[in-house]
């Protein structure tokens, strides 16, 4: 709870687009799924944790998939 995602596939039937990133909020263990805010939207969705796999941790991102992406601070380790 509190990290950071990363999609790495669209799917429609759970909303999301390969690149969105978004805040989890948490878990339900019944149902099998976790609840994600959308960084960009702010719409929370919720994914099947154990058939979604196309799923990251979203902290450190390449170039490639961070371009265009509008962040308040960036670090830079040279």
């Amino acid at each position: 709870t509190g990290d950071i995602v990363l999609f790495t596939k669209n799917s429609r039937l759970y909303q999301v687009k390969n690149g969105d990133r978004g805040e989890v909020l948490g878990f339900n263990r019944l149902n099998k799924t976790m609840a994600v805010r959308l960084q960009q939207t702010k719409k929370t969705v919720y994914l099947p944790y154990r058939n979604y796999k196309e799923v990251q941790l979203g902290y450190a991102m390449t170039t490639h998939k961070a371009q265009g992406a509008t962040v308040p601070s960036v670090y830079v380790l040279l």
